[in-house]
């Protein structure tokens, strides 16, 4: 029963895969190519181009979005997911709505208090979703690797935060006027 729950929730959130050999191939190719041309070429052109890569990166960094870091957050899976296929023999809608809601808020609270507990104790922000019997937690790889041990965590995945513009984006209009659809009234 609870080998039924785990692969229904991997169908949902897959498993990262691991490197690919080709990947590795390509990256001995390039260091080989790499120290041929650092042979080749003189080291005031490498130290010159060294620099103004530098100083490509420090200017997107800057100029482009918010500097800081962002994006440290992780999902927290747990193992235990509620069971809600009683809720196929339910025939009315909101009838079924309601159990599913309550089935899943209901089994998410005591399965996730533990956790919740610890991280509330730990000054570590979160964010609890019975959906997936999940959080959402503030914190870098020190953490994940701590959240990856613990009893009742099925895994640990990132989610991204992307760096916020310095601007807000400009919106445009088009340019053919509004057409009536055929489910609009005249």
């Amino acid at each position: 029963m609870g080998g039924r729950r785990r692969r229904s929730t991997q169908r949902l959130l897959p498993r990262r895969r691991p490197h690919h050999p080709l990947g590795w191939l390509l990256g001995a190719i390039l260091i080989g190519v790499e120290h041929r041309l650092a042979i080749q070429t003189r080291p005031a052109i490498l130290a010159g181009a060294a620099a103004f890569l530098w100083l490509v990166a420090v200017g997107v960094y800057f100029g482009l979005g918010q500097p800081g870091f962002y994006g440290d957050r992780l999902f927290v899976i747990l193992d235990s997911q509620a069971d809600v296929s009683a809720a196929t023999n339910i025939q009315d809608y909101d009838a079924r709505r309601r159990m599913v809601y309550t089935t899943l808020v209901e089994h998410a609270g005591p399965t996730q208090a533990p956790l919740v507990a610890t991280l509330t104790q730990l000054h570590i922000g979160h964010t609890p979703y019975y959906l997936v019997n999940a959080l959402e937690v503030r914190g870098g790889l020190p953490l994940r690797l701590w959240l990856e041990r613990l009893p009742g965590v099925d895994r640990v995945l990132p989610s991204p935060v992307l760096r916020p513009l310095p601007w807000p984006l400009s919106v445009s209009g088009g340019v053919e006027p509004h057409r009536r659809g055929p489910l609009e009234s005249g």
